[in-house]
């Protein structure tokens, strides 16, 4: 019957605890979705808005849509720009928990 498991694949699903690999969708298919998700990647349909900046230190890959403030990985452990790279950052991220926090949310929002 279509659908169903062999002999073989029952008996490695209970020996092993789990099977693979399953055939879901033919190879074609897979390419062609993959294809179609690289091409939305490089293509986005909407623009985020970016009210603060994100910070990265990119560990592989690269940052296509140039949205990210790059930073060097450290020359020293504790130096002084390495400190003041790290005062800068903190600042941002406190900006970017407290922003919005002057609106009003939720139940209380005097409407």
């Amino acid at each position: 019957m279509a659908g169903s498991l062999s002999a073989e694949q029952t008996d490695a699903f209970w020996n092993d605890g789990f099977l693979f690999p399953v055939a879901v969708i033919s190879s074609a298919d897979a390419l062609a979705a993959r294809q179609h998700f690289l091409e939305l990647m490089d293509e986005p349909a909407v623009t985020l808005p970016r009210p603060t900046n994100d910070y990265a230190m990119l560990v592989r890959g690269a940052d296509r849509h140039n949205t990210l403030v790059k930073i060097a990985p450290p020359a020293t452990d504790f130096g002084p720009a390495e400190l003041a790279l790290h005062t800068e950052l903190e600042a941002a991220q406190l900006g970017a928990f407290a922003a919005g926090a002057a609106e009003a949310y939720g139940y209380d929002r005097g409407t």
